[in-house]
């Protein structure tokens, strides 16, 4: 079951066409992460999605309520964090915790519990009677990260959740993630943050001029744009000698150092035992052999075009 269908969506600010034509889905119960460059699109997708920016065209559907025609009755199911999402800075941590849990027409006996409950688990506590202002960064969107927790929302649209945050502040995030996933929960998630990607996101977007490159999973991701992975190698051969071996068992390109060849192939598994074989039986023996993977921030970088 799809959680989210965008279809077709495209918004423009006059000349400049923010999100073009977009189609995509998120699954029911998933991580799904929205990548890309700055300026990419995410931001105005993540707004459209929930209602706080109508479309100039096309539509989509997020739990089953049409967006933006039902979005006052979506309101009440989704949590939201966006970089322009802020808090009331007049309020008390405390207080736009309690607010926000009132406008989502939390039931009055349980929105108390439901507040204090959250600021402990992100660690505000201690700083409940603190106005926004007063707060670190790190503190800061640990708040808003709260705020859209609040109530047990069916699905969490995060913009850059974890910027800012310590290491610390980033695993406490991501167990609390963790966590509501396995109740269910559906996210969408805008980073740049591959650790944060690899660590969370079973399948990605990824949008470019508000285009969509690419949909599918990190795997498939770093297999079409991660490039070619790395094999380097210390041999008892001349180093010249080794590469010239190693271009005919069918490396795709490889660059000699003072100590090692590294080695550029598109299937490491498939080429080691062939490359290992030939040099052996030129009587050269492999003293060592490592292996360097396409990363995602590799995928990355093929999926932007090389920016």
């Amino acid at each position: 079951m799809w959680a989210v269908e965008a279809r077709r969506l495209t918004k423009r600010y006059g000349r400049l066409v923010a999100v073009d034509d977009l189609s995509f889905g998120v699954r029911e119960g998933e991580i799904f992460g929205l990548l890309g460059p700055n300026g990419a699109g995410k931001t105005t997708t993540v707004w459209m999605l929930t209602g706080l920016l109508i479309p100039d065209s096309g539509g989509a559907t997020v739990l089953g309520h049409s967006v933006p025609e039902e979005r006052e009755a979506l309101g009440k199911q989704i949590g939201i964090m966006t970089q322009e999402h802020a808090v009331d800075v007049l309020l008390t941590v405390y207080d736009n915790l309690y607010f926000y849990a009132w406008l989502k027409d939390l039931p009055r006996e349980v929105r108390r519990e439901e507040v204090e409950s959250k600021l402990k688990e992100f660690g505000l506590w201690e700083r409940r009677k603190s106005k926004p202002y007063e707060l670190s960064g790190g503190q800061m969107r640990r708040l808003q990260i709260a705020r859209a927790m609040l109530g047990d929302p069916k699905i969490i649209f995060l913009d850059e959740p974890t910027l800012g945050l310590d290491p610390t502040g980033k695993k406490v995030a991501w167990d609390l993630i963790r966590e509501k996933l396995e109740g269910g929960v559906t996210f969408v998630l805008s980073t740049n943050e591959m650790a944060e990607v690899e660590a969370l996101c079973e399948r990605i977007l990824f949008l470019n001029s508000g285009r969509k490159v690419f949909e599918g999973s990190v795997e498939e991701a770093m297999r079409r744009f991660g490039g070619l992975s790395v094999i380097t190698l210390r041999t008892s051969g001349e180093i010249s000698a080794v590469k010239e071996i190693l271009l005919d068992a069918g490396a795709q390109d490889a660059l000699p150092s003072a100590e090692a060849v590294d080695v550029f192939v598109q299937d490491p598994a498939e080429f080691a035992p062939r490359a290992i074989s030939a040099l052996v039986s030129k009587g050269i023996r492999v003293l060592s052999l490592d292996v360097r993977k396409p990363s995602l921030e590799d995928a990355f970088q093929g999926m932007a075009g090389g920016d």
